[in-house]
């Protein structure tokens, strides 16, 4: 191996080190700055127990959540039935770590979804701006001047309602805020000199975008 190939590997591996601990560090501080904040560290111990108690809903359930027990019907919680009985008899307890599994997928592919479009609207609106700015904001404004917990009932009163129509329906409805956001951002973003550096070269506007 010559010494430019030995020079141009050890600059490659210093580049790739360097990145490296650039993630390392930026992630370090996201974590301490996550840290510090006493609510968004409680909100993530209950959502880790939430998530730890719908994925071990088969081991960690007493009862089988369908199980009917007429005799057993609306108990109060007791060392048996830890959250009661419904009025088939059913384990409240054991239902409900079941139930957890379809909400938080549903929240969480929904709320995907929401941050998808919100994202792709807001970055449009507010790179292009102009008339494509105009129709996406008029259409964002009057997406939120419309209730969303009616809107969710009359929707779900027409369909059959089931885990992934209630994703689309939840999505359909959460997307505005999204919007409204990154478009604030990217009014900012587009007239920066890195921004105008890159249309310069000829870079092109999806990838400034992205």
């Amino acid at each position: 191996m010559s010494v430019d190939s030995q020079a141009a590997t050890t600059a490659g591996t210093i580049d790739i080190s360097r990145a490296s601990r650039k993630s390392r560090s930026m992630w370090s501080q996201v974590w301490i700055r996550f840290r510090r904040n006493p609510l968004a560290m409680f909100g993530i111990v209950v959502l880790a127990i939430l998530s730890l108690g719908a994925l071990l809903a088969p081991i960690i359930a007493p009862y089988d959540p369908d199980a009917v027990a007429p005799y057993d019907a609306l108990q109060g919680p007791s060392l048996d039935h830890l959250m009661g009985t419904d009025d088939l008899g059913r384990d409240v307890f054991s239902r409900l770590l079941f139930a957890g599994r379809v909400s938080l997928l549903v929240g969480l592919f929904a709320s995907t979804i929401a941050v998808a479009i919100g994202a792709l609207l807001g970055s449009l609106a507010g790179y292009y701006g102009r008339s494509l700015d105009s129709i996406i904001s008029r259409i964002t404004d009057v997406a939120l001047s419309i209730p969303i917990l009616p809107l969710a009932l009359v929707i779900g009163a027409f369909i059959e309602i089931t885990p992934v129509k209630l994703t689309l329906i939840l999505a359909a409805v959460s997307w505005m805020g999204v919007t409204r956001l990154v478009r604030g951002e990217f009014l900012t973003l587009r007239n920066t000199e890195y921004a105008e550096a890159a249309r310069s070269v000829g870079v092109p506007n999806w990838r400034i975008i992205t």
